[in-house]
């Protein structure tokens, strides 16, 4: 592949182009989180108060491991120096690591109805808590999908 860089310089522009080599690797996700029951019913009053815990959810993640990559980039830079009128053409290499961690969960409502309007979860802990009140709703069983 290659990289080009050009300049907004005035009365001329500058340009440098260069071949880096850039490697993509595809990552997967090989497992489905599993829940540690397959249904969760709770029964709560309808004066819980906003931000009262409803129930914790558990899921459990089989795949193992957290994979770390890094991409190494070739990169030619311009270095202008306009005062002087001239310019420096400097080669470096960029390194940039990163890792994709496929065994930590986050939790999310998703649905359905109005539940997502009324109840949140903690991304981290899965604990499920009101996020308004019930009180004026008349709605008898919410149905939320995490």
């Amino acid at each position: 592949m290659y990289i080009s860089a050009q300049d907004a310089g005035q009365p001329t522009s500058l340009e440098s182009t260069n071949r880096a080599h850039v490697t993509v690797e595809v990552v997967r996700n090989q497992f489905d989180p599993i829940f540690f029951e397959q249904y969760y019913a709770v029964t709560i009053p309808k004066n819980l108060p906003t931000g009262a815990s409803v129930i914790t959810v558990e899921a459990n993640d089989a795949d193992t491991a957290v994979r770390k990559y890094s991409v190494l980039l070739n990169v030619v830079q311009l270095i202008i120096d306009y005062i002087h009128c001239n310019y420096l053409i400097h080669k470096c290499d960029y390194l940039f690591l990163f890792q994709v961690d496929f065994k930590t969960l986050s939790y999310l409502v998703i649905g359905d109805d109005s539940a997502p309007e009324y109840f949140e979860i903690n991304s981290e802990t899965g604990q499920l808590h009101t996020k308004i009140s019930l009180e004026t709703d008349t709605t008898e069983l919410y149905r939320v999908v995490i």
